[in-house]
């Protein structure tokens, strides 16, 4: 969740409206603040557990995605391409492709003052084409999602670890430094991890 000059926009809604608004009742804030929903992937459930719950709450919701999601009526999904920047009300959204096996888009938001921020969603590798999306950023929240020899030596078994470190699957705690490396610069105040395995990782 972010808040751009009063605007709220949600990134995913992997939980159900029950936790959604315990969660937005310790920021103070409600389900009405929100102004629009930027959806990484379409299909996984942890990522639009309470897409359908909140869209028969908020009539004028705005849920953008690359493809619609099931539950959600036509009518409140908004198409996005990579790279095609979107304006809400106070922000600029500028969508761009990540890697996994559930196509997956990841975020940048930016007001009108020029402050950046960045959020990567699951994605096995970072594309090479998005790299210059992450440049300018004052915060990005980034997969952190797995070391890689606690998931050699985890009880998964191989498929789903073949799964996970694909380059359509997890992103690698090594990786993901690699990216902020490329990235990096003095005006680069936060990164935020997400997504971390409860299993396969300690970062």
């Amino acid at each position: 969740m972010v808040e751009v000059d009063g605007e709220l926009l949600l990134f995913d809604v992997g939980i159900t409206l029950k936790r959604l608004k315990v969660c937005l009742g310790e920021v103070n804030r409600s389900i009405d603040d929100i102004s629009a929903v930027l959806v990484s992937h379409a299909v996984h459930i942890d990522h639009i557990r309470g897409a359908k719950a909140l869209s028969n709450k908020i009539a004028m919701l705005r849920l953008f995605a690359e493809h619609k999601p099931t539950q959600i009526p036509a009518e409140l999904h908004y198409s996005i391409r990579h790279g095609v920047k979107i304006s809400t009300y106070r922000a600029t959204i500028t969508p761009f492709r990540l890697s996994h096996d559930d196509p997956c888009t990841g975020y940048t938001v930016e007001d009108k003052a020029g402050n950046k921020i960045a959020i990567v969603a699951d994605s096995g590798c970072f594309p090479e084409e998005s790299i210059p999306y992450l440049f300018g950023c004052d915060l990005i929240q980034i997969e952190f999602n797995y070391d890689r020899d606690m998931l050699e030596q985890s009880p998964y078994n191989e498929n789903l670890k073949d799964r996970i470190r694909g380059n359509l699957g997890h992103m690698e705690n090594r990786k993901a430094r690699e990216v902020l490396e490329c990235v990096a610069w003095d005006g680069l105040k936060y990164v935020v991890p997400a997504h971390l395995s409860d299993t396969n990782n300690d970062t």
